[in-house]
């Protein structure tokens, strides 16, 4: 089991902890009717947090690293979407095909220049769970769907701190082609939602809901069986 107190990647996981309470905290404020805005002022804030701490060992050489400035462009594309008051279906699109475009370029680019990094793998799995829990936002203060969109955004935040009080065999979830697949129809499916397509929007974005929980099912049931 992981010595969290004593392992390298304490700090960066002390940091996941606080940064999903930040998360549900913002999710919180805009169902209770603060703007958008708010949620990414948190965000912002608890990402730049991540940034200081990691900054001795963003990549092997200590480099922020191509990769790296790849995420940061996409977690500052996510931040423009919930700070622009009133952001249109259009710019939302626009910007969420850019984001799953680059989605995978950051790792690639990581290993193909030898500055793969435990901080960079959670800076971009970071940014993804926050694209998508943008994504739920923006569906919810729009009232294109009802609260319950807002579960799919908060699935991350609470894995981990189910990872943290119920401390599992195994300390971190192991990524897979399926878990990987689903996650990218969960975004597509919100991604529908913003289209005209209202009558079968609702539909999706539930179907690919029951699939992610689902996802995260088997996440917690890999915990417990040995690699």
């Amino acid at each position: 089991m992981l010595d969290r107190a004593h392992s390298p990647q304490a700090a960066l996981i002390r940091w996941t902890e606080c940064h999903a309470l930040l998360m549900v905290a913002a999710l919180v404020a805009v169902s209770s009717s603060l703007p958008l805005y708010a949620s990414a002022l948190i965000a912002g804030l608890s990402f730049l947090g991540l940034l200081l701490i990691g900054r001795s060992r963003w990549t092997p050489t200590g480099q922020f690293g191509p990769a790296n400035v790849v995420t940061l462009l996409r977690l500052l594309a996510t931040v423009v979407l919930l700070a622009v008051p009133y952001a249109g279906n259009t710019l939302i699109l626009v910007v969420g095909a850019a984001f799953l475009s680059l989605d995978g370029v950051d790792g690639w680019m990581a290993r193909k220049t030898g500055l793969a990094s435990e901080f960079g793998d959670y800076f971009d799995k970071e940014v993804d769970a926050f694209f998508m829990l943008a994504l739920c936002l923006l569906l919810y203060a729009a009232g294109r769907l009802g609260a319950w969109i807002l579960l799919p955004g908060a699935l991350r935040y609470g894995f981990v701190w189910y990872l943290k009080l119920a401390e599992p065999p195994q300390p971190k979830e192991r990524a897979t082609r399926s878990s990987k697949t689903i996650a990218l129809v969960m975004l597509s499916a919100l991604m529908f939602c913003f289209l005209p397509f209202e009558p079968s929007c609702e539909i999706l974005a539930a179907s690919a809901t029951v699939a992610l929980v689902y996802s995260f099912g088997l996440s917690i049931w890999r915990l417990y069986v040995p690699q």
